[in-house]
């Protein structure tokens, strides 16, 4: 567990979203010649991604924020530029929207490698190139009007805190912004 803090900045969101569960186990040793007991603790994670997946993820993430060109540009143009770049480029994975063994689906993994996720791919992506970045945002977890569970984002622009769902934008071009801001 925890190899993804390895890996990247080992901010919340991303990893509080990128796993399926955990579980934890304990047991209580008895050291008689130190007439002391001691707690052995277990923790076992169950993420969406490997190690492996997320060391290619970090290379494609600097690989994307180069080519964007951003890197210097206001906070503004880089929610721009990477808000298009999603909406663009990103398909929502309708294949395997029921497929619960399929987990990978969640993931900013799929959405920059694979092109396709669901909802949580989409704003795991949004959330991870924001950080790169250096622009503040989180992923919100909610419901849809329809009822559904929803993800999205929230995204800092001059201190004020802004709404951005590029899952719901996606496929459109970006004059159809409906919930960009």
């Amino acid at each position: 567990y925890g190899y993804h803090i390895m890996f990247f900045s080992g901010e919340g969101d991303y990893i509080q979203w990128q796993y399926g569960s955990w579980k934890a186990s304990s047991y209580k040793v008895w050291n008689s010649a130190t007439k002391e007991y001691s707690y052995d603790i277990t923790f076992t994670v169950s993420y969406y991604t490997t190690a492996d997946q997320e060391t290619e993820m970090n290379t494609a993430v600097t690989n994307l924020i180069n080519s964007l060109g951003v890197k210097n540009k206001s906070d503004y143009e880089k929610v721009c530029a990477v808000y298009d770049w999603i909406c663009e480029n990103v398909t929502y994975d309708y294949a395997n929207l029921e497929d619960t063994s399929y987990t990978r689906k969640h993931t900013a993994y799929a959405a920059l490698i694979d092109k396709t996720a669901v909802c949580q791919g989409y704003a795991l992506l949004f959330y991870r190139l924001m950080l790169e970045l250096g622009v503040d945002n989180r992923l919100i977890a909610g419901l849809a009007a329809s009822g559904e569970a929803h993800g999205w984002n929230i995204v800092e622009l001059d201190n004020l805190y802004y709404n951005v769902d590029s899952t719901w934008d996606a496929g459109y071009p970006p004059y159809y912004w409906d919930y960009f801001l």
